[in-house]
């Protein structure tokens, strides 16, 4: 059975979606992990993709916002357990 994929926004790799996090805007807020419905950023688990992806404006691209790509990669760091700076 094929499982549903999707593109990381970091590197542009296509993989099961349920390898790689969702994150999405919820009531004007940057949001990990969620399966909602609306417009939704895909990336894999790992800090190079979150960096990549805040470095090249790909959040606000795929979300269709002004938020600061800073700020998204700086909370997908956090959830990763990884340090921002």
């Amino acid at each position: 059975m094929l499982r549903p994929t999707r593109t990381c926004v970091g590197c542009r790799a296509r993989r099961p979606n349920d390898e790689l996090v969702r994150t999405a805007i919820v009531d004007g807020d940057f949001t990990v992990d969620t399966r909602g419905n609306g417009r939704g950023a895909w990336l894999c688990r790992t800090e190079s993709c979150a960096r990549a992806a805040g470095n090249t404006k790909a959040f606000s691209r795929a979300l269709r916002t002004k938020l600061a790509d800073g700020v998204c990669a700086d909370t997908l760091l956090g959830w990763l357990g990884k340090p921002a700076h």
